[in-house]
């Protein structure tokens, strides 16, 4: 996805962190349905992330929102369901307690860039 502010590809990684391939390895292998059924909402909280200006707990709110979207078109048994459910509330906390550091790097990145862009112009 191209960010429409700072005009560069956006780098997505699904259910993960950044620079974590450890904790990345531990997610995809040990919630691996989860993290397939959750996979395009959490491309679309990077691109949230790394437009500059977009609202770091509205990006958080949406993602648990888009979580719930896509349980809903997964049409998963009741047991599974509430297993997501519970999957969805738990990724959105770590979100919002430990994705700070995220947001501001992504922030960081499309500001710089915006002002390369900026600078090629003039």
């Amino acid at each position: 996805m191209m960010c429409p502010k700072c005009e560069v590809e956006i780098k997505t990684n699904g259910i993960g962190a950044q620079n974590s391939p450890k904790f990345n390895w531990f997610l995809q292998n040990i919630y691996r349905y989860s993290c397939r059924i959750f996979e395009e909402a959490a491309n679309l909280h990077d691109c949230h992330y790394a437009m500059y200006g977009f609202d770091k707990q509205k990006a958080d709110l949406q993602f648990l929102q888009d979580m719930h979207v896509a349980i809903q078109f997964a049409n998963p048994n009741w047991f599974k369901k509430k297993w997501l459910n519970y999957q969805a509330n738990k990724f959105y906390l770590a979100v919002k307690l430990y994705g700070q550091e995220a947001y501001d790097t992504a922030q960081f990145t499309c500001l710089k860039q915006m002002n390369l862009n900026s600078r090629k112009v003039q």
